[in-house]
């Protein structure tokens, strides 16, 4: 192994590669922008950390949102619907319901299921089964099966023993 200083920030490391000029893509960058706006200089490592953080900022800003690749607007999968309103609703300390508990899902209110922050709640998981009538459909289920009817195992029947 060889070890070699870097053009850009002066710092040594140690590469297999005798051509290889810069310690890191970052520098690799800051080279590429100094040669085309045509600046002859050695850079700081401060200049090279306000460099480094102004290119991830503005990778972060380009791929967010409606300009990302897999951005689907409206055609959102349940799942991807909820963890968009989770980052991007605030979270209250209360249940927006009972104002008891703290909140640990989020409900829809016109079950539409649309990308808009104002068609959700934050619930706690009581307030939450008692909006969807979910304990009205458990119990339906339980009686169906206990009268011996098949019925389809719900994933709330198992969650919501406590609550029968």
């Amino acid at each position: 192994m060889a070890t070699i200083k870097c053009i850009i920030c002066q710092k040594e490391y140690s590469t297999n590669r005798r051509w290889q000029k810069y310690c890191s893509y970052t520098c690799y960058t800051v080279s590429r922008r100094s040669k085309s706006s045509g600046i002859k200089r050695k850079f700081t490592q401060s200049h090279i950390d306000h460099l480094t953080e102004s290119l991830r900022q503005r990778s972060y800003e380009f791929q967010t949102g409606g300009r990302n690749h897999s951005w689907t607007g409206n055609k959102v999968s349940y799942n991807a619907l909820h963890t968009w309103i989770r980052k991007n609703k605030p979270k209250l300390p209360f249940c927006e319901e009972c104002n008891e508990n703290p909140p640990t899902e989020v409900a829809n209110i016109s079950q539409k299921y649309l990308r808009d922050i104002n068609d959700f709640r934050w619930l706690c998981r009581r307030c939450h089964c008692r909006f969807d009538n979910h304990l009205k459909k458990l119990r339906k289920i339980r009686k169906d099966q206990q009268n011996g009817q098949q019925t389809i195992e719900s994933w709330c029947e198992v969650r919501s023993q406590k609550y029968l």
